[in-house]
């Protein structure tokens, strides 16, 4: 998702189309309120209905679940529209990133009165096991936290790794990093059953309170990556919680942070939440990060270092804005 263009689009000229589909009997509890489940997709139609099916497999009625589409292509919203056969709510936006497309999906449940007490977003290649939502809704629950995230875990077989655990951040330079990145899966005997309370949440897989995430948007500043970290980092400052359940395990796909966003938004986090001269340090750790990812892939210095200055003028420029 690409250049520097893209992250200054007016959020009042995003166009929207909204399409609901056919009713489906509520399987909900009527003792205990009804999840929205919001799904973020971007050009990944096959992977997209997997999700559903396992989101709809975990009890959760199709008329709660609300993709949120910003690919901005003809094709993929022609073929989502074909595909949906079971009645799932379809959501058509423009691309202004992640947090925009939280954001546009809340607004919309909000305004037709189907916004329920607790709001799971997932993106599109994020594949809940069985109980793991309802693993989620428990400890939330059971902590009155606002923000629950699952165990999430990349690979498949032996390859199988844990992605996270939840989130820390380091003391002064804000650093965040992933409880347990990396580790063999399954380590299931070494979890704790308790929610464990985190600094942060992986925004592939997070279950919400509806209320706040309706009255504290996510910022769209990042336009992708890092705005769930800089999100959760102001729910604390606002004194809520946010928690690990390490038995809701969830699998995705992710080769983490491209070395642009990686750059541009540390540099936006760290003057957001930073303080000098840690967060020069740290902007400075990121660059050193991006420049080893960066030549990898591109043999060219002089192109890695244009696109790098790119990213700390586009990240100083997000932070004014």
């Amino acid at each position: 998702m690409g250049g520097s263009a893209e992250l200054h689009m007016d959020a009042q000229q995003r166009s929207l189309a909204i399409e609901t589909g056919p009713q489906v009997v509520d399987r909900s509890s009527d003792a205990e309120p009804a999840n929205s489940v919001l799904i973020v997709h971007h050009n990944s139609v096959d992977t997209i209905w997997t999700t559903v099916r396992a989101v709809v497999d975990e009890g959760v009625s199709p008329t709660e679940i609300t993709v949120v589409d910003n690919s901005e292509s003809i094709d993929v919203s022609v073929e989502l529209r074909e595909r949906n056969d079971i009645g799932i709510n379809l959501l058509f936006t423009d691309n202004a990133g992640y947090a925009a497309a939280v954001n546009t999906g809340v607004r919309h449940l909000a305004s037709e009165g189907r916004l329920r007490s607790r709001v799971l977003v997932l993106t599109h290649e994020t594949l809940p096991e069985l109980g793991a939502i309802h693993a989620l809704e428990q400890a939330m629950l059971a902590t009155g936290a606002v923000a629950v995230g699952p165990t999430l875990v990349v690979g498949h077989g032996a390859d199988a790794r844990v992605w996270s655990r939840g989130g820390v951040l380091s003391k002064r330079l804000l650093r965040p990093s992933h409880v347990g990145h990396g580790e063999p899966w399954p380590e299931r005997v070494r979890l704790p059953e308790s929610p464990v309370r985190r600094r942060w949440l992986d925004g592939a897989a997070v279950l919400y309170d509806g209320e706040t995430l309706r009255d504290r948007p996510l910022p769209e500043q990042y336009f992708l990556y890092l705005e769930e970290l800089d999100y959760h980092v102001q729910l604390g400052r606002d004194g809520k919680t946010v928690y690990w359940q390490p038995s809701a395990v969830m699998h995705q796909a992710s080769d983490g942070v491209p070395p642009y966003y990686l750059l541009r938004n540390t540099v936006l986090f760290q003057r957001r939440w930073g303080r000098w001269p840690y967060s020069t340090l740290a902007v400075g750790i990121a660059a050193g990060g991006a420049w080893r990812r960066s030549r990898r892939r591109e043999p060219s210095r002089t192109r890695v270092v244009g696109g790098l200055w790119q990213a700390l003028k586009d990240g100083r420029a997000a932070a004014k804005a």
